[in-house]
């Protein structure tokens, strides 16, 4: 009796530009792939071995993968004997398209292209691939746990038979794509949700370096995440147009709420150690005592610095000329008042620190900001000249507007995303 050949995949024809190759058995010739020799590309044929070398799907003819190699996708079947095509994993793709897109004939994954429909084709690029397996693979590991599961409980509570109970009905990723798709939703977790989350992750993220990695990423990602709504917050506070006591309420306690931006102001370590805090100047009457905004402390040596909050609405320069001739401008009467309630505020300090600090700090030469106005504001070069002769040549009292800041802040975001983008 002859041997029954071996199912394989033969080199049928080689041409200038490509290599085709054919599936034969005993049964079948048809036509399976073929390999392009001048660029990164592969035409696959997908066919059903058991149904005689037909067509795998009902409508898809060609996968085509061009500008990425075969080793970064996931989902395919790279096995002449099961004919090409994907796994089962990827077979809701197929399913997608073959129901909503009937016409198409062809899937092309590309490594550098946008996913679209193009004619007879559906075009989807390789994150776009890669990231769909990515969310349904989880799931349906998941639903194969949970329906082996369910089998074995269903004889183990409803026979006599009885089989070991199948507990591990958790597939890794599955709770990550949950959460994408919550995501995309626009859905917002309960109180009760989140604190489930955070538990959870607490509990059972693994130690060593991967604890380290995932965490560290978190962080950035919450971070990121925090200072945007930070930001998002600050412009809205920067729309106001008219000057009220309210706007100077509501930037002590933005900053009061987020008081690490002022932390950016410094070359050195400084954090809050106290907002509306008393600095001293309190007669017999009990009137007169001085107030700053906001004292931030260095840990390392207990020396303060001092800092007053006006409003971006805070005009820097006075809007007439000083002297025409020389196109200087002078401070603001505002912005001056600032200055010298800072420094006033700082000399009374010095001179009664021991009874109103507890010794909590020390403070020898404490410097002094004070936060005002828009440098946007200053839209001539006289103006901008007048400004920075003005308070670079302050002494100890330094001069930080709004925007300023709020590119400090953006400077920081902008790292944590480049970082992101990195990894």
């Amino acid at each position: 009796m002859p041997k029954t050949p071996e199912p394989k995949e033969i080199l049928e024809k080689t041409l200038k530009t490509k290599d085709v190759y054919f599936y034969i058995d005993e049964d079948i010739k048809v036509k399976s792939r073929e390999i392009f020799k001048n660029k990164l590309k592969e035409v696959r044929y997908p066919f059903s071995v058991k149904r005689g070398g037909e067509q795998k799907y009902r409508f898809i003819k060609k996968i085509i993968i061009e500008n990425v190699s075969t080793k970064d996708l996931k989902g395919l079947l790279n096995n002449y004997k099961s004919g090409y095509g994907f796994t089962s994993n990827m077979i809701p793709l197929i399913e997608f398209i073959e129901n909503n897109f009937p016409k198409i004939r062809e899937i092309l994954i590309s490594g550098n292209g946008r996913t679209e429909l193009y004619k007879k084709r559906f075009i989807i690029n390789k994150k776009n691939y890669n990231d769909l397996f990515s969310r349904i693979r989880p799931i349906k590991d998941s639903q194969r746990k949970r329906i082996r599961s369910l089998v074995i409980n269903f004889f183990s509570d409803n026979t006599k038979i009885k089989a070991k109970r199948y507990r591990d009905i958790y597939s890794k990723g599955a709770l990550a794509a949950y959460i994408k798709e919550i995501n995309e939703i626009g859905a917002e977790l309960s109180k009760e949700d989140a604190a489930e989350v955070i538990g959870l992750a607490s509990e059972k993220i693994g130690g060593g370096e991967i604890r380290r990695e995932i965490v560290l990423k978190t962080k950035r990602e919450i971070d990121e995440v925090y200072i945007d709504l930070v930001l998002e917050q600050y412009d809205s506070y920067l729309k106001q147009k008219n000057e009220t006591k309210k706007l100077e309420n509501k930037w002590q306690d933005f900053f009061k709420e987020h008081s690490w931006i002022f932390s950016l102001l410094f070359a050195h370590s400084m954090v809050l150690f106290q907002d509306q805090a008393y600095v001293g100047g309190q007669r017999i009457d009990r009137k007169g005592g001085r107030y700053a905004d906001f004292i931030y402390k260095n840990n390392l040596n207990d020396n303060v610095a001092i800092i007053e909050i006006k409003t971006h609405l805070t005009p820097l320069l006075n809007k007439r000329l000083y002297r025409r001739a020389s196109g200087i401008y002078s401070v603001s009467q505002r912005l001056s008042g600032g200055l010298i309630q800072v420094m006033d505020q700082k000399d009374v300090l010095l001179k009664e620190w021991r009874n109103v600090t507890k010794e909590n700090f020390v403070p020898f030469e404490p410097k002094c900001l004070v936060i005002a106005g828009m440098l946007k504001t200053l839209t001539k070069d006289e103006q901008m000249k007048s400004f920075d002769l003005f308070r670079n040549n302050l002494r100890n009292v330094e001069i930080v507007t709004f925007d300023e800041l709020r590119d400090k802040t953006q400077i920081i975001l902008n790292l944590l995303k480049k970082k992101k983008n990195k990894e």
